[in-house]
């Protein structure tokens, strides 16, 4: 992999064994042009088999349209054998995911230890 590409509103660094772990900078997500902008940034993480872990621990704040990107990564990542795994969601956004539904979309583990120890045995 070449040079780190640099984002404005994640953090992404590789995996020890294969995949991207990602971060969110800010610990609300609120304003548009954050949300559009961290959409773009997800949606470039897109390819092939690509695992994307996304660490929600700093997040105390989760907008509706972040979740949609979520979403929309998750479905282009699908349609080339990719799949984003979610760790760190506090209560009440695990809650949100269940009542939503959104656990039959994503992965989701407790923890970024729990998340990395499940996706080693991955290959």
């Amino acid at each position: 992999m070449s040079e780190p590409q640099e984002f404005k509103q994640l953090i992404v660094q590789p995996m020890p064994d294969a995949g991207l772990l990602v971060r969110f900078r800010q610990s609300r997500i609120m304003e548009m042009d954050h949300v559009h902008e961290a959409r773009t940034e997800l949606m470039s993480l897109v390819a092939p088999e690509r695992l994307l872990l996304i660490d929600f621990a700093n997040v105390d704040y989760l907008s509706s349209p972040v979740i949609g990107a979520l979403l929309g990564a998750q479905r282009e990542l699908k349609k080339i054998a990719g799949s984003i795994s979610i760790c760190g969601l506090h209560a009440q956004f695990e809650e949100l995911f269940r009542v939503l539904h959104l656990n039959k979309s994503f992965e989701i583990y407790p923890d970024l230890e729990s998340a990395l120890r499940d996706n080693a045995g991955e290959e």
